[in-house]
């Protein structure tokens, strides 16, 4: 019998599996998929956040996740890892991870970043090393679809196949449900289909499920994510952070109707990144184009997926299914407000701040108002 079995593969399941063993418990990892693939939502990371003292304290850092989640968050549990994320950057270094500088063009999050010499990938496979040298017993290609409880606790995880592992301690880290469009659309409705995982597509929650049903309390908001926008041309699941559209601030982003819903300008980059998905969901069809002008080609990390180019609008507007006039009417009116915009710095000069030259100019229009073109999901003028 294990002392500890973690049903997972991923970070957070590395990070048990390591500290359990490293406190001297006999430790079986249990990874859902081949060797190739784990690692779950992991393997597309690249950086994490954590406080410091010094430079982003831990009321700026909690400031900066209600911004994105929204207020009615769990404060005493984000207080919690805010407090607790201060100790990672050692603790991470101890397990063998190496950093890096954050790369040129990765939303100025150097501040409040750390960045992993390697990315996800890197970092997940110095885990394993770290696990596997320390003796923790790693099997691949077994998924636990249950617990077996005994008066309330556990003593047994369920595999697939029908085998039962007995465990004096069991933790459960194999990831949330975003990869399950069926659960989703509980919360978001049918336009869930539409959703392009950058994830794992390991992730479907079951074994969350099944935890429920047995009666875990559910604690945290259903309808509540890290949404990025991701290239529309990525497959649907597993795309990695290579499809993710960094340009949204050095354009304008309109849906399938040509019109703009949201300020692209609005807070800072590097918190706002994380609510587009969640906007783009609200669209019709879940799908938005972000449109810059090739001059800022460059200025970003560009998806792995190429802008479509064009001369015009008009022929822009061809190019990506849109209403010409509409998508003119929309371009012409953004400029508009630009200009007014440019005419008020002139007026009252302001400091610019990063993350990117275009924002000191559209923190002043809102959303509802007009919006210039430089793009995200899918054009790209060229001059």
């Amino acid at each position: 019998m294990y002392d500890v079995v973690v049903a997972g593969g991923g970070n957070a399941a590395l990070c048990a599996a390591i500290e359990a063993r490293r406190r001297g418990a006999t430790v079986l990892l249990l990874e859902r998929t081949t060797r190739e693939w784990r690692g779950g939502n992991s393997k597309y990371t690249r950086n994490l956040r954590c406080a410091d003292p010094a430079t982003y304290p831990d009321e700026e850092f909690l400031a900066d996740l209600a911004g994105v989640t929204g207020q009615d968050l769990d404060r005493d549990l984000a207080a919690l890892v805010i407090e607790r994320s201060r100790e990672l950057p050692a603790w991470m270094e101890a397990q063998g991870v190496r950093w890096q500088p954050a790369l040129r063009g990765t939303l100025q999050l150097d501040r409040t970043n750390r960045f992993f010499l390697g990315g996800g990938k890197a970092l997940v496979n110095t885990y394993y090393a770290t696990a596997e040298r320390l003796g923790v017993d790693v099997r691949y290609g077994f998924a636990v679809t249950g617990l077996r409880l005994d008066r309330g606790r556990c003593d047994a995880v369920l595999l697939d196949g029908g085998e039962t592992v007995p465990a004096r301690a069991v933790v459960v880290a194999s990831g949330g449900y975003e990869a399950n469009l069926a659960w989703l659309a509980e919360h978001w409705g049918e336009g869930a289909w539409n959703y392009r995982v950058r994830g794992s597509r390991w992730n479907d929650g079951a074994l969350l499920r099944h935890l429920l049903d047995q009666g875990a309390q559910s604690r945290g908001n259903p309808r509540g994510f890290h949404a990025i926008a991701v290239d529309a041309r990525s497959p649907q699941f597993d795309g990695g952070i290579v499809t993710r559209v960094d340009a949204v601030p050095f354009g304008i982003v309109v849906n399938r109707d040509a019109v703009r819903f949201a300020d692209e300008g609005a807070d800072l980059w590097p918190r706002r990144y994380a609510s587009w998905g969640g906007l783009i969901a609200l669209q019709p069809g879940q799908i938005a184009h972000c449109l810059f002008d090739g001059r800022v080609a460059g200025r970003f990390i560009p998806s792995v997926y190429p802008p479509v180019r064009a001369g015009t609008i008009a022929e822009l507007a061809a190019a990506l299914g849109l209403d010409a006039a509409r998508l003119a009417r929309t371009v012409a009116e953004y400029n508009r407000a630009v200009a007014l915009a440019e005419l008020c710095e002139m007026r009252s000069p302001a400091p610019v701040q990063e993350p990117a030259e275009c924002d000191s100019l559209k923190r002043l229009i809102r959303r509802g108002e007009s919006v210039e073109v430089r793009p995200r999901n899918h054009g790209c003028l060229s001059k």
